[in-house]
């Protein structure tokens, strides 16, 4: 009788200590910033120049089907710029926002508006110094890695990736507040 007791009572608290687990995940994963990838999602982590963070991002670029946003400080690589015409010559609807201070004669910016891509560049006392970009609504690419040569052969930078349609809704939120803030 004893031992049938205590299984029960073994049996009853696993449910509970069950049903504890998976309510702090729910309430974990919906509360708490930063930890999508502790819930499930999906990141990519690599670090210039030795990881290419160029081609790892020209890559998300390349395989985009509708929407890429980017909110960039300093864009100076050929490359990536080209991969966003490409992308765009394919229907997917791209914009990017420069910080105005960056803007040099090696920036792309140019290179973007001659292909039809909306481009502005963000004025202010302050620097606009986000990196990032959201492609598809779903994946964000931000870290340190600015699109430039320095950025890719020679400073210690990184580029991590993120899929998760609720941070790339937060990044999304701030490029479009970003975005109509600038003329």
């Amino acid at each position: 009788m004893h031992v049938k007791k205590t299984l029960i009572f073994s049996a009853v608290f696993a449910l509970f200590l069950i049903a504890g687990c998976v309510q702090f995940k729910e309430n974990f994963c919906q509360s708490s910033s930063g930890s999508d990838d502790v819930c499930g999602e999906k990141t990519e982590v690599y670090f210039c120049p030795e990881d290419d963070c160029a081609n790892r991002l020209i890559e998300k670029i390349n395989s985009s089907n509708e929407t890429i946003n980017i909110a960039i400080y300093s864009f100076t690589l050929d490359s990536v710029a080209a991969s966003l015409v490409a992308a765009k010559q394919r229907g997917v609807q791209v914009k990017v926002l420069f910080d105005d201070s960056q803007i040099t004669e090696k920036s792309e910016d140019t290179t973007l508006l001659n292909a039809g891509i909306p481009v502005k560049r963000k004025k202010s006392s302050a620097y606009m110094h986000n990196k990032f970009c959201i492609i598809d609504g779903k994946l964000v690419g931000t870290g340190s890695f600015n699109y430039s040569k320095n950025g890719q052969t020679e400073n210690d930078e990184n580029l991590i990736f993120i899929l998760s349609k609720k941070i790339a809704g937060q990044y999304q939120d701030e490029f479009d507040e970003l975005w109509q803030e600038t003329d």
